[in-house]
Formats: structure tokens, C-alpha cells, sequence
């Protein structure tokens, strides 16, 4: 794995089922869909951005806004998912667990381990090692480590809720629950079939655990009260990535499987919408009520009243593999495969 995320284009492939959509062109742009209108298939609506691809992108004459972005090296190496803590922001790379200072974007080298999902809280920095099945708990303040806990089933993507961590188990089709601060197994979730390409992207809230299950094309939603699976929502698009929650919707980006986002209702655990955003995608966040998905050297906004693509941000007109987003002091902070790390005002993200 080390070895194919550092081949961009490829890096999850050996994650998911495959990597057919979405897929560079001779330009090293993402591949656009073919002309085609808004359809339903199986009562989702599929929402391409737009019929005829033009000189700026497959956005439906959606203004490009260009910008230049602070862009930085994190440590030389690919980034994956990152996080916020009350004086940092945590970036998990292949070649280790990085601190950054939000004002002078100095990094600082945590540990050494192939780590690529992460949870962050003011109290806890959580990541995995997928390579070497191991989740860690790090002190956000002094940097070491506090707890160390093995897992079999290739611990990828990890959020945190009060006192529990949620991890997504890629080969074992599961999510175990530990304790914070403790790191002991307080519920293995079967959410999908085990073997490669199962459960990715996870975050939690009060109510929902929601994660991404690609070998199985579905959006699982868990009740953290009773560690029961209460839905599973099929999805055409894959659902690999990065997941941000809204009252009324819940948007799963699609790694480097798809270039669509997935829209669930979370009041009737409905898939309501796919909407092409472009290109591959694997951060989700939300910014000012909008839902904004990193696409390449793009942030991609979409509009929650339209399900359409409605703002686009150039942050960088380098090569930039956007992937794992967080937002936390004044800024988008966009991780990339190139080993690079953006940070883009977030007034540059409003109207």
C-alpha cells in the first residue's frame, strides 16, 4: 500500500473494487462524463454538473474563482485525512503523524508510522496505520503517545464522538467502537462483506455513525445507543471517502473510485441524490452551509436547495491530488497526495 499511494492516480486503488471512473485524461485532467441530463435510477436522482463539457471545466458555466492559496510541503509525503486540535492542525501522511502550526505552517514530524486516517479532538489525536493494523492515541499538546492498539482488519478512516472512536476495519467489513481515552474494544459493527474494498470513509454524530462501504455499494448508518446497524442505503456512486452531516443531508465523497457525491436524507435514511462534481473527490466539509468537496487543485461547492454544483475556488494552478479536508482557524486546510498541504482562507469560501 505504501508504494501505491505514492503513485498518484493509483492511490486507492488497491482500497476499493476499482478506479475505472473518473480517471485522468492525456490533458491530466479528470475525465468528463459523456452529455446527459438529470435522471432517476432506482428513485436517486443523478445530477451530472453539466451536459456539455466547456474550456473551464464540466460546471455548467459555473464561474471559476481563482485565489492563491498558501500551499506548503508537509514532510515530503502524501497526505491523507486531516484534523484540528486547539492549536494545531494534524495532517496523517505515509511517512508519519504531522503537526502543523496554523500561523507559521511549521511542521513538526510526530512519529514515523504509515498513517492515514485520523480524529482529532482538543483532548485526543487519534490515527491508523493500515500497513501495520495499529491505531494510536496521541496527547495533542506534548505529542506523545498514549495508547496503542492492534487491529487485524487494516484500520483506515476514524472519528471521534464524546468518549468513543469509530474505525473503519477496510478488510474485516466492520466499524470497531474503542473508548477514548482507554483504547479498549467496546463493539465490533458488521456493516458489510469482509475482503478488500469494504468499509472507508466514517464519521459520527449523537444520533448516526455513518460510513462507506465500497465492496458492497452502500452507506451504512449505525446507532451509536445500540451499536446496531438501522440502515443500509445503496448507493450507485461509490461511497469511499470523506463524509460530512448536516441536519437534512449527509454528503459521501467517492475517492478516487467515482467523481460523483452521494446525498443521504438522514430523516428517512434515503439516497435523495448522486451529483457530479467534476473529478475525483475525498474530503468532505462544510463551510458557511454549503457542503464543499476537494477536486484536484479545486474546492467544489455544491448548493443544498439544487443538488448542483454553484461555486468553484482554483486555490493553486500547480499540480495539487486534493484529498483530506478539515476547516479550523479561518482556513480550509486541503491535503494532497503530492505531499503538499493548502491552506485556503475560508472567507475566499463564502459568497
Amino acid at each position: 500500500m505504501r508504494h501505491l499511494r505514492r503513485t498518484l492516480g493509483l492511490v486507492l486503488c488497491g482500497l476499493a473494487l476499482g478506479c475505472s471512473a473518473g480517471q485522468p485524461t492525456s490533458s491530466g485532467h479528470p475525465a468528463v462524463p459523456s452529455p446527459a441530463t438529470s435522471a432517476m435510477a432506482g428513485g436517486t436522482l443523478i445530477v451530472p454538473s453539466a451536459a456539455v463539457a466547456t474550456p473551464s471545466g464540466p460546471y455548467n458555466g459555473v464561474a471559476i474563482v481563482r485565489i492563491d492559496a498558501q500551499v506548503f510541503d508537509a514532510g515530503g509525503a502524501d497526505v491523507g485525512y486531516l484534523g484540528i486540535s486547539a492549536s494545531s492542525v494534524w495532517a496523517a501522511t505515509i511517512d508519519g503523524l504531522v503537526r502543523i502550526d496554523p500561523k507559521t505552517r511549521v511542521v513538526q514530524q510526530i512519529d514515523h508510522g504509515a498513517h492515514f486516517g485520523i480524529a482529532v479532538t482538543a483532548n485526543a489525536v487519534w490515527t491508523s496505520d493500515p500497513d501495520a493494523g495499529i491505531v494510536a492515541r496521541f496527547d495533542p499538546v506534548s505529542g506523545t503517545q498514549t495508547a496503542h492498539l492492534e487491529m487485524i482488519g487494516y484500520p483506515e478512516s476514524m472519528a471521534i464522538l464524546d468518549d468513543s472512536v469509530w474505525v473503519a476495519q477496510h478488510w474485516r467489513g466492520s466499524v470497531t467502537r474503542i473508548g477514548e481515552p482507554s483504547g479498549t474494544v467496546i463493539a465490533q459493527v458488521e456493516v458489510g462483506p469482509a475482503g478488500r474494498g469494504g468499509p472507508h470513509g466514517v464519521t459520527a454524530t449523537e444520533d448516526a455513525v455513518w460510513v462507506g462501504v465500497t465492496n458492497s455499494k452502500s452507506v451504512v448508518r449505525i446507532d451509536p445507543a445500540t451499536n446496531g446497524v438501522v440502515a443500509t442505503i445503496p448507493t450507485t456512486a461509490s461511497p469511499c471517502g470523506g463524509i460530512a452531516v448536516q441536519p437534512r443531508a449527509v454528503w459521501i465523497s467517492s475517492c478516487f473510485d467515482d467523481q460523483f457525491v452521494v446525498r443521504i436524507d438522514p430523516s428517512t435514511n434515503r439516497n435523495v441524490a448522486e451529483i457530479d462534481v467534476g473529478g475525483n473527490n475525498g474530503g468532505a466539509m462544510i463551510v458557511d452551509g454549503y457542503p464543499w468537496f476537494p477536486v484536484a487543485n479545486r474546492l467544489v461547492r455544491i448548493d443544498p436547495a439544487t443538488n448542483r454544483v454553484d461555486r468553484l475556488v482554483e486555490f493553486t494552478n500547480e499540480p495539487f491530488e486534493g484529498y483530506g479536508s478539515a476547516v479550523g482557524f479561518n482556513a480550509a486546510w486541503i491535503g494532497g497526495f503530492n505531499g503538499v498541504v493548502a491552506r485556503v482562507p475560508i472567507d475566499a469560501l463564502k459568497d
